[in-house]
């Protein structure tokens, strides 16, 4: 399927441009304000500010085939991005097709993004949703500790 051949770049962009656009980075240890560890309230207002700040974007081209919905903070510390893949119906793409064609690049580009990173070591979990232009869930892709850690 060519429709993914080439959108690492743009499925990761618009979230990470959130979390940078939020101050997602770690606070610098001995700098003021820096607060050790991170709370669980400080992550979920950081969460809800990221899903805010997408929400008031979309409805966002990403590209030429892809649309961001929206995001959604909660329930707890997980982050729900929804994507729609504007050419391309959920009819014969299941899960198994998602996932070997999109699976590998999300995982290894979220991992090892230096703005989100932080937040998924925290215990964040990062949910990327895609839909067909029919508005049928095409895959989902959950990101968290476990998966960061099989990947090094």
């Amino acid at each position: 399927m060519p429709l993914f051949k080439d959108r690492k770049q743009a499925y990761l962009g618009m979230l990470f441009a959130a979390l940078v656009a939020c101050g997602a980075k770690d606070p610098q240890p001995g700098k003021p304000g820096a607060a050790q560890p991170v709370s669980v309230q400080v992550l979920r207002r950081r969460l809800a500010e990221i899903a805010g700040q997408a929400n008031a974007a979309a409805p966002a081209d990403v590209d030429a085939n892809t649309r961001l919905e929206g995001a959604k903070a909660g329930p707890g510390l997980r982050l729900t991005t929804t994507y729609t893949l504007v050419n391309a119906a959920s009819e014969g793409v299941n899960s198994a097709t998602f996932e070997a064609k999109l699976g590998p690049m999300i995982r290894e580009g979220s991992c090892k993004n230096p703005e989100l990173r932080p937040l998924i070591d925290r215990g964040v979990v990062v949910v990327l949703d895609y839909l067909g232009n029919d508005g049928n869930r095409i895959g989902t892709m959950s990101i968290d500790r476990e998966t960061c850690a099989a990947i090094r």
